[in-house]
């Protein structure tokens, strides 16, 4: 299983404090195990999972045909639904 992240993804994971990079980066580890973790989206992001790592969230993609997982956004709450 891969695990592929977007620009901007990339650029907002360098941007957290080193306590949260940790965090986060140990939960995106965690998806390799299940990469169904996250609370699955409706509406407009249907499709997007995202799983909270307080106090950012990160939302991210699970293509089971290819056993890719895609790091979408990483933020806060109040932003990284905005797209």
């Amino acid at each position: 299983m891969d695990i592929v992240y977007k620009d901007e993804a990339i650029k907002a994971l360098k941007k957290l404090g080193s306590a949260d990079k940790t965090k986060a980066k140990k939960k995106i580890a965690a998806l390799l195990t299940d990469p169904l973790l996250g609370k699955p989206l409706q509406g407009m992001l249907a499709g997007i999972r995202s799983i909270k790592v307080w106090p950012i969230r990160i939302l991210y993609t699970f293509n089971s045909d290819t056993q890719t997982i895609t790091i979408r956004a990483i933020g806060h709450r109040g932003d990284v639904y905005k797209g």
